[in-house]
Order: structure tokens, then C-alpha cells, then sequence
């Protein structure tokens, strides 16, 4: 069985009930997959993305093919339905129709088949036998299978009798079925046509309606909260509801295969009702939703806050599940467990009492242990946070931090106090005023506590605010606050627009813009009568000096256990950067890379396993890097994967490691065939000598020192080829 989600394939096995994902890192040539098809006497399955590319799969062998991405249509090339019939296949896109003949990997089209020729959405196509039939958002077109030219749009005429949206189409029983949508929710309505009237099928305005199919000799209809399959008497096959499973449902697709419905969910994965009344949710380890928003770690756990802004920072209103990621498996908060709220943008885990905060655009700040239990939802009516004024009952929480002492600070954004602390016994609240620099209409972003333990506030669009509180949060009258901006000896950052931050292990702060990247090199001096400018890195990009990341976006920063630069862009993807900002590491777009989209939200590096998780419009993925955090004596140093087995091409990592240690690889007779150092707590090896070739079957012996030689540690590595 094989099903699709907005990013990957799944291939289940229903013997060993085993799935398998395939995504842009096992071969796929894009994400945001829009449509799905099987050719089983080909063993072929066709793929259609968003962007209009398409994948042919073939055993293990995956082609891309861009022809209907390169097409010259102004606007969306989005595959909404592949229909197949023998080795051809149509699709069903945003402009109209595409013909492609799977043996020859031949395209016909594009099919414009809306009057005089003009480009047409259509939904979904079926066929009859002679006759294909296009779903369209103004009633349904037909055209012969046999017509000479169904480029020609002379080809294609109206079914009479039914106009609007019609989102799906089947042929069942000599009758063709039509899913009318409706704007409004629970007013969809499913009509069938025996070539001479339209009639209802159900009773009208009942359901909102995602699909309906052919399959197993059923009518299969899937509604927002249920699915059910019809005989053509009307009588049912089988009616599974959201209210007799313990489980949120939102089906989307329903195959019939013998006794076993399998039905595409959007809530609960992949649904196999059988035995007439069981229904087993079969979910792959991974999110449940792409939406991210900001991401924090401890040890090998990720959250994920899957919330959002708008562009004008206005609310988007999303209530998708909170995603864990713990010991590399994918978990989820059920919606009932966050307390109705919408937009969680931020969430930081805390140091020492084991619990998980998660602040949201509207509805406050929540608490919850680390297994995901809710404790508690702050606002107004029981803290010390304030309401925006102007919006009754918004209560906004827009950064979080733990500072060293388990103290949690919070941005109470559009409120008179939006800088808020509750202490570590987590009953005592303070609040601070930022003066005349901020006020209830002033928008709060994030947050970012420094070496000094300063405050830095991000403000829309307006840049930042840094706040000093002298060491006693409790006392404000030794507190002060400057606001920094674009100008000369007030912080000269290179835009007002300041979207992101991170602190390095030098204590310099690192700030990005919509303009590139601002560093403050003496933050320290900030209330002092110095110099405390930032700076902008200057890099050589092949012979022209040029501004760190000048004209980029930076929507993220984040400082890897080496002391590197990770900035993430609206548009031009990840970058890796030196310690010192002026070399380029690595630069991973969605063109190069199976980065998933190049707008990215949020940068998090799993410190203990050096993994590097990237949030980006298009959802979560992550890359094994080679930065862990390094201790100040030598840990439990072994390497991995040991052996290296034949046929191994990955990286093998050394680590327990201090950081910036000298490894030194030699084989059983002294002779050093690697040399390299370590990045945190982690080297790693490709495996190939320092001329290139790989290295022999045999044992490996690993040296390694530390930075001044006090310390030295021996590991072996075998190889075998």
C-alpha cells in the first residue's frame, strides 16, 4: 500500500507492517506532493508536485521530469489528480490538462480547454469508458477519448445541468458522480447523473466532503469526520465516524482491497478498517503536520511550536498539534491538550524542573511536563500577564528564556509591562516597563539572554531593545534598557528589521536582519560610554569583498558546539559559516540539497548528537552534522559506526571528544593516513586517505590530543572492504 504525504511516499507492507518513507532524501525531485497514481501493470507509480515536476517510479529507480514546470504559463502549474487509463495518464492541473504516456515518458499538452481556448483549473478527471470528464470550478467538461485532437477546445463541451466547484468526480453504477463543494462548512453535496438528469445522491448541505471513489465495487464517499462506502442500492458497506474511534479522523482518499478498507487520512495517518468494525491508524515516525514555527532542544528532545504570524505579525490562527521528537521517534499533543489555543510560536524547554513552556499569539503561555501533560495555561485571569487592550482577550507571549538560575522570561507583547520573569519556585512574578521605548501597541518578537545576562527584545521593525537588570530581578532600580537602531553610535544595525539572534561562545551577538548580518563584538559595553557598534563580517566571494550575507533576509541564527554560524534566509536557504563568519562551510538550498523549502523559520542544533533541525515553510528536516558539545575532559570515546562494514559511504564519527582536538588516523604500522580536528565533542572521517583513495581492510588506530597535549586518548576503528 502505498500513500502519500505533503512530503514523502509511504510504502506500508501488511505482512511484516512495516513502512518505508521515500522523500527528497531518498531520491524524489521535489517536495510538496499534490497527487499520486499506480500503474500496477507497469509497477509504476506516478508523483505530481505543487511546482508542476513529476516523479516516475520504477523499482528502485526514481526519473524527475520538469517538462510541465517549464511549461511558459503565467501561474500555478499545481498537478491536482492523475488519471489513468492503460499506459496513459492525465493530469489534472491548475491550467488545464496534461496527457503523458508512461512507456515513453512522452508529454501532449497543455490542454486549455476552457472557452475559446482559455486556461481552466481542473480538479480531478474520470472516465466512463468513451467519454473523460473534468472537474472544474465552473461545472464539469466532457471530451471523447477518441476525439483527434483533445488539444483541440472545440473537443470539450459542458455537462448540462450542473454548475459551481465541483471538487471530485467517479463513475459508478453507468452513473457519473459529482462532489459539489460548498464554501460554507458541512454544505458539500453529492449529486449523479444517468445521462439525462442530476439527482442527489445524499441529502444536500449535510457533509463537508474531501473525496469521493470507485473502489471495491463501493461508492466511497470521505467526509470531514467520517468515511463510508455505498452499493449502488444505497445500502451501506461500511460507515466508520470520528465519535466510534478513539482518534481525531479527517479522511481524504478510501481503496477498497477484498475485506480491507484503506482509507488516506489527514489526522490519523494511514486507517486500515477490517474485520468489518476494527479500525488500526498506521502512522509513519515522523510530525504530523509541516507547519514550524520554533523549535528548542535539551539532551536528544525536540519540540516543535507549529504555530505562525502573519506578515503584518497578525494572527494565523493555526491550532495544529505540538510535535516531540524524543530518543528518534516522532510524538504528538493532542489539540484537547492545549487548551483551545491557536498560534504557539515559541517554546523553550526549562533546565532543571523538567518542564516544557510554550508561549502563544494570543492565548497566553502554557506549561507542560515533558511526557506532554498540560499543567497549567497562563493568562491574564491568573498571572501577572497583561491583555492587549485593544483586543480583549489577547494575550500575547512572543519570546521565551531560561537564564542560568531556572528563571523563565517571557515577551508579554502590546502591553504596558511586555517584559515579564517568574522566578524559579514558579509562584513569584515580576514585570518590567521599557519606559517610553515601548508601550501597549509596541509588537514584541523574540528574546535572547546574553553572556551578561542581558536581555535582547526584538521589535517590529523597529529594532531592539536591550535590557540590563543588574543581576537582582527582583529590584528595578538598578535595571536600564537602551534601544538599539540603524544609526551611528546607537547600535548600527543594517536594518531596523531585525529578525533573528543568537549569542556565541565568545559572548559576541549575532543579528540578522533583512539585510544581512549585524555582530555586536562588546555587548558588555552597551551601558557603558564606549564604542559598542556592530559590525557587519566582510567575506571574499571569489576576488569581490562583499557584507556578510548582504541583501539576504536572516530570518535565523543558531551557534552549532563549534562555535559555527548557521543563518537561515526567507530565500536563499541554509548557510554554514566559521567561527569568525568570513567562510562559507556549506550552503544548502531546496535546488541542492533535500532541503524541503528556502524560506526557513528556525534553526535548532540537537547539541549531544550534533544533529541540525531546519524549520522551513514546507516542514521540519534535519541533517547530521558534525558539531556535538565537547567537555573539558575526554568522555566515553569510541567511534561509529565500528566496524565499517563493506559498501558504507557515510561519515564515521570519533566522538566523547574535547573540542577542537587534533585526531590523528593512522594504520597498524604507524603510517598516518587522516589527520583532522574536532568540532565540539565530534570528529569525523570520510573513510578515504589524505590522498584520496579509500582506505584497506585492516585496524585503524585513533589518536587524539587535546589543544595543548595534557590529555590523550586511543580508539581503534575496523575496516573492512
Amino acid at each position: 500500500m502505498i500513500t502519500a504525504g505533503t512530503e514523502a511516499l509511504f510504502v506500508y507492507d501488511d505482512e511484516d507492517q512495516s513502512m518505508t518513507r521515500i522523500s527528497k532524501v531518498e531520491g524524489l525531485s521535489d517536495v510538496t506532493i499534490s497527487a499520486i497514481a499506480a500503474i500496477p501493470d507497469q509497477g509504476v507509480v506516478v508523483v505530481g508536485y505543487q511546482s508542476g515536476i513529476i516523479d516516475v517510479l520504477a523499482g528502485s529507480q526514481i526519473q524527475g521530469l520538469d517538462a510541465i514546470a517549464r511549461f511558459n504559463i503565467i501561474g500555478s502549474k499545481k498537478i491536482n489528480h492523475i488519471l489513468v487509463i492503460g499506459d496513459k495518464a492525465f493530469f489534472s492541473c491548475d491550467f488545464g490538462v496534461v496527457e503523458f504516456d508512461v512507456l515513453k515518458l512522452e508529454f501532449d499538452g497543455p490542454y486549455y480547454i476552457g472557452d475559446n481556448g482559455a486556461s481552466m483549473k481542473v480538479n480531478e478527471m474520470t472516465f466512463d469508458g468513451q467519454y473523460l470528464y473534468a472537474a472544474t470550478d465552473n461545472g464539469i467538461l466532457r471530451a471523447d477519448i477518441d476525439s483527434p485532437n483533445l488539444k483541440d477546445f472545440n473537443s470539450w463541451s459542458s455537462v448540462p445541468g450542473i454548475q459551481g466547484v465541483i471538487g471530485s468526480l467517479t463513475v459508478y453504477d453507468n452513473k457519473l458522480y459529482a462532489l459539489k463543494k460548498s464554501e460554507v462548512f458541512n454544505q458539500d453535496s453529492i449529486l449523479y447523473w444517468d445521462h439525462t438528469f442530476w439527482q442527489y445522491f445524499d441529502e444536500p448541505g449535510t457533509f463537508t466532503t474531501n473525496k469521493i471513489r470507485n473502489s471495491g465495487g463501493l461508492l466511497n464517499v470521505c467526509n470531514y469526520f467520517s468515511a463510508a462506502g455505498y452499493y449502488a442500492d444505497g445500502s451501506t458497506g461500511y460507515n466508520l465516524t470520528q465519535g466510534v474511534v478513539p482518534y481525531e479522523m479527517e479522511p481524504r482518499d478510501a481503496v477498497v482491497e477484498g475485506d480491507v478498507v484503506w482509507i488516506a487520512d489527514g489526522r490519523a495517518g494511514l486507517i486500515k478498517h477490517f474485520d468489518g468494525w476494527r479500525a488500526r491508524p498506521i502512522q509513519p515516525n515522523s510530525p504530523t503536520t509541516t507547519l514550524s514555527f520554533d523549535m528548542d532542544s535539551r539532551g536528544t528532545e525536540l519540540w516543535i511550536a507549529p504555530g505562525g504570524r502573519s506578515g503584518s505579525w497578525g494572527n494565523q490562527f493555526f491550532s495544529e498539534e505540538l510535535q516531540l521528537f524524543v530518543e528518534n521517534e516522532w510524538a504528538s499533543i493532542p489539540r484537547e491538550e492545549m487548551d483551545s489555543i491557536f498560534d504557539p510560536i515559541v517554546v523553550r524547554m526549562g533546565r532543571k524542573d523538567g518542564l516544557v513552556y510554550v508561549g502563544s499569539w494570543g492565548r497566553g503561555l502554557l506549561e507542560f511536563t515533558r511526557e506532554g501533560q498540560l499543567l497549567q495555561r497562563y493568562t491574564e485571569a491568573n498571572s501577572i500577564l497583561q491583555q492587549n487592550p485593544q483586543i480583549n482577550g489577547w494575550v500575547g507571549v512572543s519570546g521565551l528564556e531560561m537564564d542560568e538560575s531556572n528563571r523563565l522570561w517571557m515577551l508579554n507583547s502590546n502591553s504596558e509591562k511586555p517584559l515579564v520573569v517568574r522566578f524559579a519556585d514558579g509562584t513569584n512574578w515580576t514585570s518590567f516597563s521599557l519606559g517610553n521605548l515601548a508601550s501597549s501597541s509596541t509588537s514584541t518578537g523574540k528574546l535572547l539572554i546574553d553572556g551578561q545576562g542581558q536581555k535582547w527584545i526584538q521589535l517590529r521593525n523597529d529594532g531592539l531593545i536591550v535590557y540590563n537588570d543588574g543581576g537582582t530581578p527582583a529590584n528595578d532600580e538598578d535595571d536600564q534598557y537602551k534601544k538599539l537602531t540603524s544609526q551611528e553610535g546607537n547600535g548600527n544595525l543594517s536594518s531596523l528589521s531585525v529578525l533573528s539572534f543568537d549569542v556565541d561562545q565568545r559572548g559576541y551577538v549575532w543579528v540578522g536582519t533583512e539585510n544581512g548580518v549585524s555582530t555586536f563584538y562588546s555587548p558588555s559595553r552597551i551601558f557603558s560610554n564606549q564604542n559598542f557598534d556592530a559590525t557587519q563580517v566582510l567575506v571574499d566571494e571569489g576576488g569581490f569583498i562583499a557584507r556578510l550575507l548582504e541583501n539576504e533576509q536572516v530570518t535565523a541564527v543558531e551557534v552549532d558546539p563549534g562555535d559555527r554560524k548557521w543563518f537561515g534566509t526567507a530565500a536563499s536557504g541554509v548557510f554554514l559559516m566559521s567561527p569568525d563568519g568570513t567562510e562559507q562551510v556549506l550552503h544548502f538550498t531546496q535546488e541542492n540539497s533535500p532541503l524541503l523549502s528556502n524560506n526557513i523559520f528556525d534553526i535548532e542544533v540537537m547539541e549531544e548528537t550534533g544533529e541540525v533541525f531546519f524549520a522551513t515553510q514546507a516542514g521540519v528536516i534535519s541533517y547530521k552534522a558534525d558539531a556535538t558539545t565537547g567537555g573539558e575532559s575526554f568522555g566515553h570515546v569510541y567511534a561509529y559506526p565500528n566496524p565499517v562494514e563493506p559498501g558504507y559511504q557515510g561519515m564515521i564519527a570519533i566522538k566523547g571528544l574535547v573540542n577542537a582536538a587534533n585526531v590523528k588516523i593512522t594504520d597498524i604500522s604507524g603510517n598516518v593516513v587522516y589527520e583532522t580536528s574536532s568540532e565540539g565533542g565530534q570528529a569525523v572521517w570520510d573513510g578515504n586517505s589524505l590522498g584520496g583513495y579509500r582506505v584497506s581492510t585492516g585496524v585503524y588506530l585513533v589518536f587524539i590530543t587535546n589543544d595543548d597535549g595534557s590529555q590523550t586518548m586511543i580508539t581503534k576503528i575496523l575496516f573492512v572492504n
